[in-house]
């Protein structure tokens, strides 16, 4: 194969980022950290990590967050995944083994072993990045690489029982125990997931408008000056074009692939759902078209009614293949109320001039 033709291959996959804590549960080893390098600093506190990880190699980790939506996007041609994470490469063995328990095959990793993810993005092609980490999600978005910020319920745990027990056992972090073979479920014919026939259907996305599609301005203004100020701004400015948001690229690269998909089968169902509402909805439609990029699902305007009940609706089609990008906590949790799986959008707060 050429050149042009594997950076065209290239050109024509999505490919999602991913830390380790999306996909399976890491709140124990978390803790077990953040306990320890608060009582003896974060030496300590990283050598009982790797303590506690290493003693569990053969112990599959249990599902975090995002698991299922991980699989489902998976189930797509021309999908990859990419681990980013700030473990040290040996500290992520036992994710890694349960990766592979789960016939979930990451097309690369990288392990920073404790430094900032956000650098590598580009590097690795990635179009967006799903992280419970606050830190990197707000870093990778200043990079330029669109970023969301999930939450989950970590379980409670009993640290000092884990700790007591560990000494006890005399683990060190150095002399891990011999891990056993944690046999892959490889499903027979596994290649056939890559065809587009073998899809039943679509991966649903849905996007928040202001911040997330497009830049600040508009929603800034309105903050500053109030409903009806903000409504006669944006009928005067109907026609003029707005600056292109955090995940602007990943929704315009997504209509793009829809439309080289053979027909019938687009592998994604792109939905808008925003506060807009009145005379603010007029500057949206135009921008869309201005991009030539109309989304293939709907675009819902609220006018600042909750976004719930449009999100239950959509989280049918597609229970476990269904995610939802918003910069505002209130539709962050009204997503997790739809039990839509939600991204908050965050970013590093600007300079002061």
């Amino acid at each position: 194969m050429g050149k042009d033709n594997i950076e065209l291959l290239h050109d024509e996959c999505l490919t999602m980022g991913i830390g380790t804590s999306i996909i399976f549960d890491m709140s124990e080893a978390d803790a077990v950290f953040r306990k320890v390098t608060a009582e003896h600093g974060r030496a300590r506190g990283e050598e009982a990590y790797r303590a506690y990880m290493m003693e569990r190699i053969d112990e599959p980790l249990d599902c975090g967050p995002g698991f299922e939506f991980v699989q489902s996007f998976l189930e797509y041609p021309h999908h990859e995944l990419v681990v980013c994470s700030r473990n040290s490469a040996l500290t992520a063995l036992r994710a890694m083994r349960t990766f592979y328990k789960h016939n979930v095959i990451p097309e690369c990793l990288f392990f920073t072993n404790g430094t900032s993810l956000a650098k590598y993005m580009e590097a690795y092609g990635v179009d967006f990045f799903l992280s419970t980490n606050e830190r990197d999600v707000k870093e990778t978005n200043d990079a330029g690489t669109p970023a969301a910020l999930f939450k989950h319920k970590a379980k409670e745990v009993d640290v000092d029982a884990v700790l007591e027990a560990m000494a006890k056992r005399n683990v060190s972090s150095l002399q891990p125990r011999a891990a056993n073979d944690m046999a892959p479920a490889i499903a027979a014919g596994s290649k056939a997931r890559r065809d587009f026939r073998a899809v039943k259907n679509k991966l649903v996305y849905v996007y928040d408008y202001d911040k997330v599609l497009v830049g600040p301005e508009s929603e800034d203004f309105f903050i500053e000056n109030g409903l009806d100020a903000y409504q006669k701004a944006e009928a005067a400015m109907q026609h003029t074009p707005m600056e292109e948001g955090p995940f602007f690229h990943l929704y315009q690269k997504q209509i793009g692939l829809n439309r080289r998909a053979p027909m019938g089968l687009e592998p994604y169902r792109v939905s808008i759902v925003t506060a807009r509402g009145g005379l603010a909805s007029f500057r949206a439609l135009n921008q869309l078209a201005h991009w030539g990029l109309e989304p293939n699902g709907e675009v819902h305007f609220r006018s600042g009614a909750s976004k719930q009940p449009i999100l239950e609706i959509m989280r049918e089609e597609a229970p476990l293949g269904s995610i939802f990008f918003d910069d505002g906590e209130k539709n962050i949790k009204a997503a997790e109320a739809a039990k839509m799986f939600a991204g908050h959008v965050v970013m590093s707060a600007p300079e002061p001039e």
